[in-house]
């Protein structure tokens, strides 16, 4: 479970765990989340992705210049087992409608 303040909560084995800058993960503003079933476990934030491999946290998954003025919104894996990361730009998606 991803939270906008607090990182991530993950629940195995009948207990909760908690996971968030302090353990490896970019940012604890949570935007999307994707479980790919093999222990592996993708956060994406605005400042970025992390990637969990069920041990620890790989705090920049992806290079920082991949987005530049673009923030990840979402993340998908199709039946090949690749990551899709859909990006936005942020300036638009703040921007007001008239």
């Amino acid at each position: 479970m991803g939270t906008r303040t607090y990182g991530v909560f993950r629940h195995k084995g009948g207990e909760w765990h908690h996971y968030d800058m302090g353990d490896g993960i970019v940012d604890n503003d949570i935007v999307a989340l994707l479980d790919t079933g093999d222990e592996t476990v993708w956060v994406a934030t605005k400042k970025g992705v992390s990637r969990f491999d069920g041990r620890r946290w790989v705090t920049d998954a992806f290079p920082s210049d991949l987005s530049s003025n673009l923030v990840i919104n979402g993340l998908h894996e199709p039946p090949n087992g690749s990551v899709w990361l859909n990006y936005r730009a942020d300036a638009w998606f703040s921007q007001r409608r008239e």
